[in-house]
């Protein structure tokens, strides 16, 4: 109950917070090319099957820049980090580590899904 409170608050107070500049612009940790490529590997095997392969939605809700950007980085790194209690999106802290959650909430804030090109038979 005390976690579902502080995430709560969390959530709630970020935005105030970050418009008064406590809480300063954080950049991308800095990971291994083999720690971004497992982050990513979650992404695509994990977030997916509720988020959709291409993260626009599914059983859960789109994962674009356009539809997270009401979201301060800090306030989805918690949400990756202890899920949505009474949801179905569970928390991955025990998967991923605090840098590679903050890595996520990033990559998930600034890359856009690139859904393949599909070519229509007879087009060219």
């Amino acid at each position: 109950m005390r976690q579902v409170l502080i995430l709560f608050l969390v959530c709630c107070l970020a935005p105030f917070v970050i418009a008064k500049g406590v809480i300063a612009n954080k950049q991308p940790p800095r990971l291994s090319e083999a720690s971004k490529a497992r982050v990513l590997m979650t992404l695509r095997e994990d977030c997916a099957n509720c988020h959709g392969l291409y993260r626009l939605g599914g059983l859960g809700p789109a994962l674009t820049p356009e539809r997270l950007k009401v979201y301060p980085v800090e306030a989805l790194a918690l949400i990756i980090e202890h899920g949505r209690p009474g949801n179905f999106m569970p928390p991955w802290k025990d998967v991923l580590s605090k840098e590679e959650i903050d890595y996520l909430a990033n990559y998930l804030l600034t890359v856009e899904p690139t859904p393949p090109e599909i070519q229509m038979r007879g087009e060219k």
